[in-house]
């Protein structure tokens, strides 16, 4: 496996050889991306569903570092979600809305094309009423991680996609904590760099 593994890191790909189609994207500038996305809950939460919509926006704060396939820079973003709608397992879809005003990304650039990222990201959520059981909060604390790629079709225009793994909890906040331990979310946007 550890072989099969090395030789697909070491072949070319037609993908990774295609030009650059955004040589200007550098050091000072904005990511914007509007998003949707959903998922459910896995293991112990697996009978909870989202649906959520949101934009990001980030600014990237190094240059590129690194030499080779091992290029990267790092973009400092944050996320307004205006919409984060929970399927609870025993009730209703619940409205929630929130942020996420940490979102630390590392973009791999190497390839100018399809450029993949991973990132750690945390924010709180309001809802309209406890989530995720009663006696819990209305209000509840979110960390992931994530991971995906921008595909550019222009130069400074991509189609985002990604993967998420959240935890959701109140912190105690309420006379509960049982939380949403795990959750898996997909999201699709449309990204500009300015």
């Amino acid at each position: 496996m550890k072989r099969l593994l090395i030789v697909l890191l070491l072949l070319p790909s037609p993908l990774l050889a295609q030009q650059n189609s955004n040589p200007n994207i550098q050091n000072g500038n904005v990511e914007i991306t509007p998003w949707i996305g959903g998922g459910s809950g896995v293991g112990a939460s697996s009978s909870f569903k989202f649906f959520e919509s949101g934009v990001r926006i980030g600014k990237i704060i190094t240059p590129e570092i690194g030499t080779g396939r091992f290029r990267w820079r790092f973009e400092y973003a944050g996320d307004l979600i205006p919409v984060y709608l929970i399927d609870l397992p025993k009730g209703p879809w619940v409205y929630s809305g929130g942020f996420n005003p940490v979102v630390l990304k590392f973009a791999f650039t190497a390839n100018k094309k399809v450029v993949p990222f991973v990132e750690a990201n945390g924010g709180v959520l309001f809802s309209s009423r406890d989530v995720p059981q009663p006696k819990t909060s209305y209000v509840n604390f979110m960390s992931g991680v994530q991971g995906g790629f921008h595909y550019f079709i222009r130069e400074k225009r991509a189609i985002t996609f990604s993967t998420q793994v959240i935890h959701i909890s109140n912190a105690s906040l309420g006379a509960h904590n049982p939380g949403i331990n795990a959750s898996v979310h997909f999201r699709l946007g449309f990204t500009i760099f300015k």
